[in-house]
């Protein structure tokens, strides 16, 4: 039904693929903006699967706005979704924080509590690791990183978030900060102008200036980056955070999203997408990442 072929015995979930298959459905333009999707309890039914796994999709596609569910309303598809399909790229070719005593609860930035980290368990796979680590791994592994690292994580973003990605396409560095500053490296040219979202991450904006980019903020709602205050002309790249917006917490919505991808396409843009706490959810799996609609256009 609804061209739903659940693969049972892969590595990603059901609700997952269900939600993989509607939303591509969605981009495409197979599912149309205000069409009704079935309930819940209906495509259950049809597809021999638990009602708690077809909500959990639908859980999904709402967060992320591909679809429109009210109380006692049926549920739609939303508005200006549709995608042409990504031409395919050539293949192969601070001070520290001193608190005063200690807090029950610390909520600052980026600071999980370390009190709850695993040390003992930690250090005894460590020991383990380094024993069977080959003697060619101590030494240099490249600017990319240790191949056997870029492999587990390109597993991790296809079982957790159904991305398909090449481990050579896959760089390792010393966090966002660092990422961002390569990135902003290269995408740099005089007089050019990169978008942000404002507010944003102070750290990043200093990143970005340092290398000569001139910053163009654009405001931020609950949603997410106002889309339609874009202005793309000398415009190289836009930053943002779509599935967790910082510092207001807002999830990007669908209909955003497609717009970026259209104007990052029709204007040779690149969209910067850092995706920084996505595993930290308090309920339903990670947002999947605007990277999957073009990974031409986006770097994740």
């Amino acid at each position: 039904m609804w061209g739903i072929e659940l693969k049972r015995h892969s590595e990603i979930p059901l609700a997952r693929q269900i939600y993989m298959t509607l939303r591509e459905q969605m981009l495409a333009g197979f599912l149309q903006a205000g069409e009704m999707l079935p309930s819940t309890r209906e495509m259950a039914t049809d597809l021999s699967v638990s009602r708690n796994t077809v909500c959990e999709a639908y859980e999904m596609l709402a967060a992320e706005g591909y679809i429109i569910s009210h109380q006692g309303s049926p549920t739609r598809v939303a508005d200006g979704l549709q995608l042409k399909r990504p031409v395919p790229a050539f293949q192969k070719l601070n001070e520290s924080f001193q608190a005063i005593g200690q807090p029950t609860a610390d909520f600052w930035t980026g600071q999980p509590d370390l009190r709850r980290f695993p040390m003992r368990l930690w250090l005894q796979l460590v020991r383990i690791s380094a024993a069977e680590l080959p003697i060619t791994q101590w030494g240099y592994t490249g600017p990319d990183g240790l191949p056997a690292l870029r492999e587990q994580i390109a597993t991790w973003l296809f079982r957790s978030k159904g991305l398909e990605v090449s481990p050579q396409d896959i760089f390792i560095t010393a966090g966002s900060t660092h990422a961002l500053h390569i990135i902003a490296e290269i995408l740099s040219s005089e007089g050019k102008e990169i978008i942000v979202e404002d507010p944003c991450h102070m750290g990043m904006i200093q990143v970005l200036q340092k290398t000569g980019f001139i910053i163009r903020p654009v405001p931020v709602d609950g949603h997410g980056i106002q889309t339609e205050h874009i202005e793309s002309q000398g415009a190289c790249a836009v930053y943002l955070t779509p599935s967790h917006q910082f510092p207001l917490g807002g999830i990007l919505p669908a209909g955003r999203r497609a717009d970026l991808i259209r104007m990052a396409r029709n204007n040779n843009l690149y969209l910067i997408e850092d995706d920084y706490d996505s595993e930290f959810r308090y309920a339903g799996p990670p947002i999947t990442p605007l990277f999957s609609m073009d990974p031409q256009r986006v770097i994740y």
